[in-house]
This record gives C-alpha cells, structure tokens and sequence, in this order.
C-alpha cells in the first residue's frame, strides 16, 4: 500500500553557489582536429566571445583535481 504524498508544486530548484556557466552566446574559442590517413591537422581559436574565463567554470580533470588535493592537505598554499 503506497502512502500519498502532497507535491508542492511553488518550490523552485537551488541554485549554484558560483552561478551558471551557460552564457546564452555560442562561445568562438575551440579546438578542431582533422585525421586524415597519417596526417592530424589542429586548428586553435584561442579568443572568447560573449564571457569571462571565471576559474570556477574552468573543467579540471579527476586526476589533476586529486593531485591538486593532495598538495593542499599536505599543506601546501593556494598560491603556489
């Protein structure tokens, strides 16, 4: 037997403490690669539209991030 539940349908979903880091623009900077039989082509466009390079948006792999960790809570400082 299931117990019916009320759903308050008012309450709104938390946001992020560092905030969205969709910009409503189609950002230029990429990185495009082209494999064709034994050659690889890059193409960088390092110049970004429409956003700021906020540090807390940036991706960091789980690797470095635990890396990272470690150096902090052997005590290690931020700034290096």
């Amino acid at each position: 037997m299931r117990k019916s539940r009320k759903i308050d349908h008012s309450s709104k979903r938390m946001r992020k403490i560092q905030g969205s880091n969709k910009i409503n623009y189609a950002c230029t900077s990429q990185i495009r690669v082209i494999v064709n039989k034994n050659k690889c082509t890059a193409f960088y466009y390092k110049t970004h539209y429409g956003h700021n390079i906020d540090l807390q948006h940036l991706h960091i792999p789980k690797d470095e991030r635990s890396i990272i960790a470690a150096k902090l809570s052997s005590g290690v400082s931020v700034s290096q």
